[in-house]
């Protein structure tokens, strides 16, 4: 693979440039990009109307707009996120999220 080469979606791509817009998803609107015993990044696509519930990471994570308008909840307080936005959450922070359009995240976690 040459520095310009992308790939579409991989369980461990160190030194490898991922296309996001094009990587393969499960039934559940989810892409693993990459994925090792330390580390993780998903890409999450949500269509509009979409309810993820509270729950918390183990580890610290980010989350990325990528497209779409989300409201994130953290705790109680609402976070519109749109394209370019980003947030980073400590370990075990209580989260939920509302999709307003159809959307894509792009969630890393730190396993611990």
């Amino acid at each position: 693979m040459t520095n310009n080469e992308t790939t579409s979606g991989c369980t461990t791509c160190a030194g490898q440039i991922v296309d996001l817009n094009s990587v393969e998803f499960t039934e559940q609107g989810r892409s693993q990009v990459a994925k090792t015993e330390q580390f993780h990044a998903l890409r999450l696509d949500l269509p509009r109307g979409k309810k993820i519930p509270t729950h918390h990471a183990k580890g610290p994570i980010t989350v990325q707009c990528l497209k779409g308008c989300v409201n994130f909840f953290v705790g109680s307080t609402a976070h519109e996120m749109r394209p370019g936005h980003w947030l980073f959450l400590e370990a075990k922070t209580e989260h939920s999220l509302h999709s307003l359009e159809d959307s894509a995240m792009l969630v890393t976690k730190v396993n611990v």
